[in-house]
């Protein structure tokens, strides 16, 4: 296969306006292919990097949808709880009202424990 290929280039210089410049087309040959090589390999390792800065990006992207999602939830849980704190802090104002200056009843203060523990039940 080397010998055909040996054949095959001396064929080309065959003619005889080509034989003087022989040397030269070699050389300028040989460097057209090496640095076609190199390009060429630089060329793919560049597709590499943007592939795998896509792929990266491609995660990031639904990172951030999942991060939308969950702060969603979170923010519904916080109104959640401060609702129910105010609505807490409502009713026991109105069971103060209720009692006004008098001595707070046993039934005022099972409601207002109870209340106040609803509340520590929905802190933690």
């Amino acid at each position: 296969s080397i010998i055909e290929i040996v054949e095959i280039d001396n064929s080309i210089f065959n003619f005889p306006t080509l034989q003087p410049y022989r040397l030269i087309v070699q050389v300028v040959g040989i460097l057209l292919l090496v640095s076609g090589v190199y390009f060429k390999g630089g060329y793919e390792a560049e597709q590499q990097w943007r592939d795998r800065v896509a792929a990266m990006q491609a995660k990031v992207d639904a990172a951030e949808a999942a991060s939308v999602a969950a702060n969603a939830q979170i923010k519904t849980k916080i109104v959640t709880k401060i609702k129910t704190i105010h609505d807490t802090k409502v009713v026991t104002k109105e069971v103060i009202k209720e009692v006004g200056g008098h001595d707070i009843s046993t039934e005022a203060k099972t409601l207002c424990a109870k209340h106040f523990k609803e509340v520590l039940g929905l802190l933690s």
